[in-house]
């Protein structure tokens, strides 16, 4: 059945607050390479939040401040008929984690190439679902409300460019995420491509490209309604396009 969605504002929504805390070291190893690794800690109370799902959670569970936000068939016994989700304070939330990225340029006579992978690994992400409650680590998980946390990401890009022709290859990496023990979805690596001209007499910039270039279905999870992480990944398969520029 359908469910009625209302959300919106909240009067009594409160700022959320954070205390960050990051250090970083940048490095010139050689010549036209670089490296930086960062270390990040976030701790995050009165978090902003909406979600219909976490509502329900939160009702069934028996949380008094959610009492009323859930409407059901057969006198508050049947299926979800309305759902009442604004945008609300969750309580905490922390996140610490290392980004990576390397960056290389590399100049021949057939051209300039440069080289870039950015990574993220995730070492915790907790969140408190009421306050006062114990923090629990969703990294590396899927939860009902917050989605899928990888606990690492990556990406990686080559770029090619001579005179007005240029190319580009990238792809970006996702590591598992596990719902249950039974219910696991593997890690996933999706390739894009472009290629791009400009041409000078006509001011006009051209380029073609493909994401998904080899077709690649969606990983599957089950414990999602669309048997995948949507903030993840797209069931629309290899895509096509063209696009063009003109400078006035």
């Amino acid at each position: 059945p359908n469910i009625t969605i209302v959300g919106g504002g909240n009067p009594d929504l409160l700022p959320e607050e954070a205390k960050n805390m990051t250090i970083g070291m940048a490095l010139e190893p050689m010549e036209n390479l670089s490296l930086t690794v960062d270390y990040f800690s976030i701790e995050q109370t009165d978090v902003v939040f909406a979600s219909e799902r976490y509502v329900i959670d939160q009702h069934h569970a028996g949380n008094p401040d959610y009492a009323n936000d859930v409407k059901r068939a057969s006198n508050g016994t049947g299926y979800v008929l309305e759902v009442f989700s604004p945008a609300n304070n969750v309580a905490a939330r922390n996140i610490a984690g290392i980004d990576f990225n390397a960056n290389y340029l590399l100049s021949t006579d057939i051209g300039e190439w440069r080289f870039n992978l950015d990574t993220t690994y995730a070492t915790k992400f907790e969140v408190q679902d009421v306050s006062g409650n114990p923090f629990r680590d969703i990294t590396g998980t899927y939860d009902n409300a917050f989605g899928s946390i990888p606990e690492i990401k990556a990406s990686f890009q080559m770029d090619w460019s001579m005179d007005n022709l240029r190319a580009t290859w990238d792809f970006n990496y996702n590591s598992e995420i596990e719902a249950t023990e039974t219910d696991i979805m593997d890690a996933t690596v999706f390739h894009n491509m472009q290629v791009g001209y400009f041409i000078e007499g006509i001011e006009t910039d051209v380029n073609f490209g493909i994401q998904n270039v080899f077709d690649k279905k969606a990983p599957f999870l089950k414990a999602t309604l669309t048997s995948t992480d949507d903030s993840l990944y797209s069931h629309r398969g290899r895509f096509m396009y063209v696009g063009i520029k003109k400078s006035f």
